[in-house]
């Protein structure tokens, strides 16, 4: 609404200023007509003026020839000559002054009419005393009908009146040629002439002066008619736009203390209104994003409470980890001290008596050599563990058969196997499982879960191995066996590092608690990974997925190509 009213208002100034403009510029038009009708008028009086002085210097040559009896006659022809061009510039102002007045009336005709009867009789005036005064100067009298005018100085030569004419004779003559112009006495005309025009130029200046006070009053009436609808426009507007102005003003005060329930009275439907309107949403959804900072606080600090909580569990598992460290240690010298023990007591027992047989010698250096793979078990179980905390645990990686590495991996495990009187089933496919792997470590990797499953396995146990090539571009090999299996209590601590359940440590006293924790780090250094799912006193599985070899990786030779060992 305001828009639209201050557009009319501005309109309406524009249009009031346009029109001062034409009524200004037609006042001045007119203005201009008049003065130019002055000026023509004035150029007029001037004109006649001229032929009077130019008469008057035409009568005093005349006089001073016909009494001296001499003459130069170019001086004649030069007077003769200039009341010509005067009178020619004459009837030029007269048709400019008659195209000033297009539509003549009244006085203006009458005017127009006599200085047209003026000019016309000065003309043939002219015309008249022009031959006149040539038969004068050659001495030629009137009833000759000679008209050729003698050459100059031919009086002064003679040096008397002209033939025929005494000098009374013909300034009585040259007089009346003066005076007398087709009836009408010539001196009378000009006056009268003059008279006229300077009675137009007298009616020009006036008309001129009232044009121009006419323009002076437009121009002062215009410009305080404008300046007063320019005041009125500004009281009008400053009263109207005040108010709205003023509630805003508050509403926005209010949002800054920051009482965002304060709302602004959205009075009408113009352009405030909708201000008011977008300031009250914007207070809305401001009170909105409040409520849902605070509910956000809250749960930001419950979270909180909730980490804090989880911070805790991990503190009391961190303790507890640590008490199972401490337990670790014990175990770990308990088993470096058993095989180191049996290592040197069988030393010292084939050291001690007398001489015994081969037979015996080979049976203790082989109880001594089991000893000592014991232990070479034990101490590589913790230099991996060791290594992989330091991240200095490093992968050799090269082309390799999964299949091939697995059945490595039995072969390893099957003398353990058969002394526990296990069977180990393996099941594979035919297809190809390159891999890009290091072989000892992957090999271990496979032992370590081989190695469990036979020894938590029964007696007389059954043990499934399968393998395979995955759709997703992965070798899955899975262990099933038939052992004691795991509590659920314990399945989500089965892969922590030296982490032994209460079934795991009746069933087989020695252990570390390391065969699954290393399988999942290395499992992980491979890219791949590992899973057990178990059910107490029925058996384990325990899955592993490694991902295949990319075929570009590989060369013709099985070199690898753009892998760096890590």
């Amino acid at each position: 609404m305001f828009r639209r009213q201050l557009q009319l208002a501005w309109g309406a100034v524009a249009l009031l200023a346009l029109s001062q403009g034409a009524v200004s510029w037609w006042a001045i038009q007119g203005a201009a007509r008049k003065v130019e009708h002055g000026r023509v008028a004035s150029d007029l009086l001037g004109g006649f003026q001229q032929l009077a002085l130019t008469k008057q210097a035409l009568r005093e040559w005349l006089a001073n020839a016909l009494l001296t009896q001499s003459y130069e006659d170019s001086e004649r022809l030069a007077l003769l000559q200039r009341m010509q061009d005067t009178l020619r510039q004459l009837e030029q102002l007269a048709v400019q002054a008659r195209g000033l007045d297009p539509q003549p009336g009244g006085l203006a005709a009458r005017v127009h009419e006599e200085r047209a009867r003026s000019l016309q009789a000065l003309g043939t005036s002219l015309t008249e005393l022009d031959a006149a005064t040539r038969r004068i100067v050659a001495g030629i009298g009137p009833d000759t009908g000679a008209d050729t005018a003698a050459s100059p100085g031919a009086a002064s030569q003679a040096g008397g009146a002209p033939a025929g004419l005494t000098p009374g004779q013909a300034w009585d003559q040259t007089q009346d040629l003066l005076a007398l112009s087709e009836g009408e006495r010539l001196p009378a005309l000009l006056a009268e002439s003059a008279a006229r025009e300077r009675e137009a130029v007298a009616q020009k200046r006036t008309d001129a002066d009232q044009s121009l006070q006419l323009l002076l009053l437009l121009a002062l009436g215009a410009t305080v008619f404008l300046s007063l609808v320019c005041a009125w426009l500004a009281s009008h507007f400053g009263r109207a736009l005040s108010a709205p102005l003023e509630r805003l003003t508050l509403g926005v005060e209010a949002l800054q203390r920051g009482d965002l329930s304060h709302r602004i009275d959205e009075v009408g439907r113009d352009e405030f209104a909708r201000v008011a309107q977008r300031v009250n949403l914007m207070a809305t959804e401001l009170e909105r994003h409040r409520a849902g900072e605070i509910l956000s606080r809250q749960q930001l600090e419950a979270l909180v409470s909730a980490r804090t909580a989880e911070l805790q569990q991990a503190l009391d598992a961190l303790q507890q980890m640590d008490g199972r460290r401490r337990q670790l240690f014990a175990d770990i010298g308990h088993e470096l001290r058993t095989p180191t023990t049996a290592i040197r007591g069988e030393a010292e027992i084939a050291l001690r008596g007398s001489s015994k047989s081969a037979l015996e010698y080979q049976d203790s250096l082989g109880r001594i050599a089991d000893a000592a793979r014991h232990l070479g078990g034990v101490i590589d179980d913790l230099l991996t563990l060791a290594r992989a905390e330091a991240d200095t645990l490093t992968l050799h990686r090269q082309p390799v058969q999964g299949a091939e590495l697995l059945g490595q991996a039995l072969r390893q495990v099957d003398a353990l196997a058969r002394e526990r009187q296990v069977e180990v089933e393996l099941q594979a496919d035919t297809e190809d499982a390159p891999l890009l792997a290091d072989p000892q470590r992957l090999r271990q990797l496979l032992v370590v879960v081989l190695d469990n499953a036979v020894r938590y396995s029964r007696p007389g146990g059954h043990i499934l191995v399968t393998s395979g090539v995955q759709a997703g571009g992965e070798w899955r090999v899975c262990v099933a066996d038939q052992g004691i299996g795991v509590a659920p209590a314990d399945l989500p601590q089965v892969f922590e590092r030296h982490f032994r359940s209460e079934a795991a440590r009746r069933h087989r006293a020695d252990g570390s608690g390391l065969g699954l924790s290393i399988g999942r780090l290395l499992a992980e250094a491979h890219g791949g990974r590992i899973a057990l799912q178990s059910e107490e006193h029925v058996g384990t599985t325990v899955t592993l997925w490694l991902p295949l070899a990319e075929p570009d990786l590989i060369a013709p030779e099985g070199d690898l190509h753009g892998f760096a060992d890590r």
